[in-house]
């Protein structure tokens, strides 16, 4: 993470300082970032022996502290083994278990216990921050239920949204984006091209494996139209990697990409933004290229091996650090309506977090939406569409209302109410 902050983020901004993300912070540093009194944060600091949860107000004098002993940090071990294995190996039946999941893993964080505590420091709490720690970073923590059913969207009405670290909230706070009137969108849409396949005709072996993009042009269309004449919208091959310049990026006030991320686990610094021409089969590149240049150039670094055989082409995606060279002190938010976007290095044992919207963040965007899983790309259209309805009307509260319109407004059967639909995207940031 310092290699790409020195190299990607100074040249562009001299100003910035590795401090931001590594110095100690006070505890009246992190009140001070909390943005309004009735606003509380929930931090997480996993070790190897214990499990600490910390609850911070605007007025407290000191955090509340909250221990779990070894046995129970076993058992959250063994549940996020568990989880990330079926992630991995069977998305089928990952996805059938996941409401299981997420309801062991709030009786053993005995996650009811913790909310009462918060309530009790601060009844009036309309709003939490979460600062994950380590592989709590993946989990949809938002959508952890209580036992009475419900969940941390249904009882803070101004909303649940996550920070990196203390650092990183404390510097987007800071990132005050001036408002001009003017809301100039841009987008990538469906760049890989995937085929409009109506949704009953795709196979589990395609749903699982990369899953298709047919609603894509629904998507972007009908959010494009709240932002014309100022929309700048890059479709299938158009969206290719030359043409995301840094002029155009820079001039952006909302950035949204409808297309398929990946995030490398071995090398979170590999994780990309799939765009046009990205995804090829191996053979036939190679022999491409030892044709153009009369010698074999074939670099393995270069590719990522994709769960279907192909592979992914890193020299025409848009790697996090690349995104890290983006100067995106303009865009007031970045949308990843794509898959994995929101996953990060599970293994880093230090505050570090590094993952695509870390990069955004550190790009100068205060805030990113991103998806911790493969998500259904029908249900995301719907409720991307709806978000940024919500964005003209609530702002800040948009994100938040997205989870209850899938659920109660859609249609009478509610087919979008399993967590699997709506608990993947988080807001990250200010």
């Amino acid at each position: 993470m310092e290699y790409l902050l020195r190299t990607h983020i100074q040249p562009v901004d001299p100003s910035f300082q590795l401090s931001q993300r590594v110095e100690p912070i006070s505890f009246a540093q992190i009140q001070a970032a909390l943005p309004t009194p009735q606003t509380a944060l929930i931090k997480w600091c996993v070790s190897k022996d214990t499990f600490t949860t910390f609850i911070v107000t605007k007025n407290c004098t000191q955090p509340l502290v909250i221990t779990k002993d070894f046995e129970e940090v076993q058992t959250l071990t063994e549940i996020k083994d568990k989880y990330l294995s079926k992630y991995r190996e069977y998305k089928d039946k990952w996805q059938e278990r996941l409401i299981l999941f997420l309801y062991q893993l709030a009786r053993t964080l005995e996650w009811d216990e913790v909310i009462e505590s918060l309530k009790q420091v601060l009844p009036d709490c309309n709003r939490i921050i979460l600062v994950p720690h380590r592989w709590l970073h993946i989990i949809p923590i938002h959508a952890l239920p209580l036992k009475d059913g419900r969940c941390l969207l249904d009882l803070f009405p101004q909303g649940v949204s996550y920070a990196p670290s203390v650092q990183l909230l404390e510097l987007t706070q800071k990132q005050v984006w001036g408002d001009t009137g003017d809301k100039k969108f841009f987008a990538v849409q469906n760049p890989t091209e995937d085929p409009a396949l109506p949704y009953t005709s795709v196979t589990l072996y395609q749903r699982y494996l990369i899953p298709a993009l047919p609603y894509t042009s629904v998507e972007v269309a009908a959010i494009r139209k709240q932002f014309q004449p100022h929309d700048d919208v890059l479709v299938g091959k158009e969206g290719h990697r030359k043409a995301l310049t840094t002029e155009r990026l820079g001039k952006a006030n909302y950035t949204h990409f409808s297309c398929h991320g990946t995030f490398n686990f071995e090398k979170p610094e590999r994780s990309a933004l799939l765009l046009a021409d990205s995804v090829v089969e191996m053979e036939a590149q190679e022999d491409k290229e030892d044709k153009e240049d009369g010698e074999d150039r074939r670099d393995k670094t270069r590719y990522l091996p994709s769960r279907d055989g192909s592979y992914i082409d890193l020299e025409k995606c848009l790697t996090l650090g690349e995104i890290f060279s983006l100067d995106l002190r303009n865009c007031r938010l970045v949308t990843l309506s794509a898959c994995e976007t929101g996953l990060t290095d599970i293994k880093n044992l230090s505050d570090e977090y590094i993952g695509l919207p870390s990069g955004f963040l550190y790009a100068g965007s205060p805030s990113v939406v991103s998806s911790l899983w493969a998500v259904s790309d029908l249900s995301t259209t719907f409720l991307m569409i709806k978000f940024y309805q919500n964005l003209q009307t609530m702002d800040d509260e948009a994100v938040f209302t997205i989870k209850s319109f899938l659920i109660d407004t859609l249609n009478d059967s509610c087919p979008f109410a399993s967590p699997y639909y709506w608990g993947a995207f988080c807001a990250v940031g200010s």
